[in-house]
C-alpha cells in the first residue's frame, strides 16, 4: 500500500510540475512571442510591376495569384524586417524573420511547432516577366502564377511550386528541397548541390539542363518522351533513365534540337514517364 501511494505521489508530482511549466509557457513565453508579432500589409501598382525580386531569410512565404499586387503577413520581431522598393517595372522585396525563433517546449502536451515570420504575396493573374526568389533558412510555396521566367535559389530551405504556368524555370538547390508539380513548363535548368529536387508531371519533349552534385534529382514526365535527345555526363554517381518508355528510340534522336542534358557527380538523377 505504501509503495502504491508513493507511486501515485510521484506521478502526481510530475504532472503538477508539467502543469506549472505549461502554465508558465502560455502565460509568459507565449505572450512575449505574440507581443513581437507585427502585422504587415502593403499594396503596389500592379499596372507597372512586371518583375519581382525577393530576398527571403528565416521566414515563410506563400505566393498566390489574385486581383491585386499586395503583401500581407506577420513579422516575428518589432524590428523592421520588411523592405519594399520599386523602380520602373521592378519590385524588390526583402523579407526576414528574427534571428531567434520562438521558444518551444518539446515535452508533450505542450509542444507547438510554430513557424517564424510568415508572409503572403498576391500577384496579378496576368503574366509576369520574371519572378526571382533567393531563400535562405526559409520555406515557401508558389501557386497558380503565370511568368515568363522563374528563378529559385535556395539554401537551407524548402520550396514548392504548383499549378503554375512558367515558360522558363531556373531552380538551384544549394541545400534543401524543391518540389515542382502540376506546372506547365517550356524550358528547365536546375542544379542541386546537397538536397532534393523533384519535378512531377513535366511536359514531354522540352529542353532541360540538369546539374546534380551530391543530391538527388527526380523527373517524372507527364507523357513518354518522343522527340528529345538525352546526353549524360556522369562522374561517380548514378543516372537512371533506362525505365523511360522510349529509351532505346530516344538514343537515335541525335539530330533533335530538343536536348535533355544531365551532368552528375556523386548523386543520383532519375528520369521516368507515365
Amino acid at each position: 500500500m505504501k509503495k502504491t501511494n508513493l507511486i501515485i505521489f510521484i506521478v502526481g508530482l510530475v504532472l503538477g510540475i508539467l502543469g506549472m511549466i505549461g502554465a508558465f509557457y502560455y502565460s509568459v513565453i507565449d505572450n512575449q512571442y505574440e507581443s513581437t508579432q507585427q502585422p504587415i500589409e502593403q499594396t503596389f501598382d500592379d499596372t507597372q510591376i512586371k518583375n519581382i525580386d525577393i530576398s527571403l531569410k528565416r521566414a515563410n512565404l506563400d505566393i498566390v495569384s489574385g486581383d491585386k499586387l499586395k503583401l500581407e503577413g506577420q513579422s516575428d520581431s518589432k524590428a523592421q524586417n520588411v523592405k519594399a522598393t520599386t523602380k520602373g517595372d521592378r519590385l524588390a522585396l526583402q523579407l526576414k524573420g528574427s534571428k531567434k525563433s520562438k521558444t518551444e517546449i518539446n515535452i508533450n502536451p505542450f509542444y507547438l511547432n510554430r513557424s517564424t515570420a510568415s508572409y503572403t504575396l498576391t500577384v496579378p493573374q496576368s503574366q509576369l516577366n520574371q519572378l526571382k526568389i533567393n531563400g535562405k533558412q526559409a520555406t515557401g510555396e508558389v501557386r497558380g502564377i503565370s511568368a515568363e521566367k522563374v528563378i529559385l535559389d535556395i539554401e537551407q530551405a524548402g520550396f514548392e511550386v504548383e499549378e503554375s504556368d512558367i515558360e522558363t524555370f531556373d531552380g538551384h538547390v544549394r541545400w534543401g528541397s524543391l518540389d515542382v508539380s502540376d506546372t506547365t513548363l517550356k524550358q528547365v535548368k536546375t542544379s542541386v548541390n546537397k538536397g532534393e529536387l523533384s519535378l512531377e508531371d513535366v511536359p514531354a519533349d522540352i529542353p532541360m539542363t540538369l546539374n546534380n552534385q551530391f543530391g538527388s534529382t527526380d523527373v517524372m514526365f507527364a507523357a513518354p518522351l518522343k522527340k528529345a535527345y538525352i546526353t549524360t555526363n556522369n562522374d561517380s554517381g548514378e543516372i537512371d533513365i533506362e525505365d523511360l518508355t522510349n529509351y532505346k528510340a530516344l538514343q537515335q534522336n541525335k539530330s533533335s534540337n530538343i536536348e535533355i542534358h544531365i551532368t552528375n557527380q556523386y548523386g543520383t538523377v532519375t528520369l521516368m514517364d507515365k
